[in-house]
């Protein structure tokens, strides 16, 4: 929805705050080794960030799962995943092989794990994840609306039946990453719909905030009591919801172009940073200085550097509309667009 000013979006600019503050907590996710006190730290991201990335990016995607004139094909966001994910995989391979060849270790590729499930770099699993995901919430959704309309929709069935042969296949031959798992997706896909189905409540809505960050608090507060360094998968789903909940719950207001386009760069810092955190970290070592383990301040620091970088690396790409297709999946392929 537009305002009456041209230059002035009326949206809801409190969850791409949530978002930029989830894509600051990644870079601190991936700076290790880490001290004792900076991993507890950094777990305190862990547990919410990437669930909560999933669940807002299927919430809204509920829309154009449940408009039925739309082709299920057309629903997916095949160029915002595919391309920067195919653009992305090359770039990291290659950073990896000029890596391998200056400090003269071996490099080995699985290269079905490689296009399958996002292991050309540390965090592009998600890519190949967040696709498996849509196509099952469109799949699931259409299967739902048919149901209740009295009808069984058979292409929507059969896309369900796929991800779960793959899912089957992958594990089969040894793959058991995020990215094909079934179960675990169709939980997400679940929340997501839950979210979206409390959101059109004003009721219910207006609660959102405080339960949001109870909830997230409290999740918070168990996994403290984690022995282990690593999250249970019951508790990510709870503080991923729990993100997604507080930041639907946070009210709209009224955000300028400069602003929307500075709130809306936390997908190309995801794709981005672990490019400067890698720069960054060789030139540490080859300068003498070593970084890990990191220390809390160290590992804000550097994030923060990282985070800057990053955001005017997306800033910059946006000056040319072919690199921001191809390295952000935003807008259409120049080359096929109708002049």
């Amino acid at each position: 929805m537009r305002s009456s000013s041209p230059s002035r979006q009326k949206r809801l600019p409190g969850i791409d705050v949530v978002r930029l503050i989830g894509a600051f907590g990644v870079i601190v996710i991936h700076l290790s080794p880490s001290t004792v006190a900076a991993e507890r730290f950094s777990l305190g991201f862990q547990v919410f960030c990437v669930p909560f990335f999933a669940l807002i990016s299927l919430y809204f995607l509920v829309p154009k799962a449940r408009d039925t004139t739309r082709p299920v094909g057309n629903a997916i966001a095949w160029d915002r995943i595919l391309v920067p994910y195919l653009i992305w995989s090359t770039l990291y391979l290659l950073m990896r092989l000029v890596k391998a060849r200056l400090t003269g270790e071996a490099l080995t590729l699985d290269w079905i794990s490689v296009l399958f499930a996002g292991s050309a770099a540390v965090h592009l699993y998600f890519l190949p994840w967040l696709l498996y995901l849509q196509l099952i919430l469109v799949a699931l959704v259409r299967t739902g609306t048919g149901l209740r309309e009295g009808k069984l929709r058979w292409q929507p069935l059969a896309i369900l039946f796929g991800c779960l042969a793959y899912h089957l296949l992958m594990r089969q031959m040894g793959y058991r990453d995020i990215s094909s798992n079934f179960g675990l997706s169709l939980v997400y896909c679940l929340l997501a719909w839950l979210l979206f189905a409390l959101a059109q409540r004003p009721a219910w809505l207006r609660f959102a905030l405080p339960a949001g960050a109870l909830l997230l608090v409290t999740a918070q507060a168990w996994e403290s009591t984690q022995t282990a360094y690593t999250t249970p998968t019951h508790l990510m789903l709870l503080a991923g919801f729990a993100a997604a909940l507080l930041a639907r719950g946070l009210p709209g207001w009224e955000s300028g172009s400069r602003m929307t386009k500075l709130l809306s760069t936390y997908y190309g810092i995801y794709l981005i940073h672990f490019g400067w955190l890698e720069v960054l970290e060789f030139s540490a070592a080859k300068a003498g200085v070593n970084l890990a383990p990191y220390s809390v301040p160290l590992t804000l620091a550097v994030a923060a550097v990282v985070f800057i970088a990053s955001l005017a690396s997306v800033l910059l790409i946006r000056k040319s509309t072919l690199l921001a297709y191809l390295l952000l999946g935003e807008g259409r392929s120049p080359l096929t667009r109708k002049n």
